[in-house]
């Protein structure tokens, strides 16, 4: 009963924080719906995934798993600046231009990476505070869920005004 009792004092003490957007369709900067617009955001976007490459983005819980269960305890070190590198990712794809059809879709991509980033922060500190890790866990796999789309979304975007296949 004790432990019963317990478990559920720590269940209820987790709470789940939805995230705010950082960013809107106000923060967007829109161009003509063109095949030379869509082909320039194409081209850029792929260009800055490949700047930040280097960061190894999807590694992260391998990161947060070698910390406890390898002992690597530079590991969450690492996780922290992932976590940079994926708002700073957002902040640097706010800046490319966008054909207007496409920025709502666009500005959920934005906030995606930036929401991973920001639960990516409270993760790296799980050693100190478990709780807060718990529901940036929950929050981080549903984002991933959303970046996941949102990047599929894209390519389906480019690949239907033929701009990738």
């Amino acid at each position: 009963t004790a432990i019963e009792n317990l478990s559920d004092s720590i269940g209820n003490s987790i709470t789940i924080q939805t995230l705010s957007d950082t960013y809107t369709s106000a923060n967007i900067k829109t161009g003509a719906n063109t095949k030379a617009v869509r082909q320039k955001l194409y081209t850029d976007f792929k260009k800055l995934v490949q700047t930040y490459d280097q960061y190894n983005f999807g590694s992260e819980l391998e990161l947060i798993e070698q910390q406890f269960e390898g002992g690597n305890t530079r590991a969450l070190e690492s996780v922290q600046r992932i976590a940079v590198a994926y708002q700073k990712f957002a902040g640097d794809a706010a800046k490319l231009t966008v054909p207007a059809d496409y920025t709502v879709q666009y500005t959920d991509l934005l906030n995606a990476y930036d929401k991973i980033g920001r639960t990516l922060v409270d993760l790296s500190v799980a050693d100190e505070n478990p709780l807060v890790s718990i529901s940036a866990f929950i929050n981080y796999t549903k984002y991933s869920d959303t970046l996941i789309d949102s990047v599929e979304a894209f390519k389906v975007y480019m690949s239907t005004h033929g701009i990738s296949r």
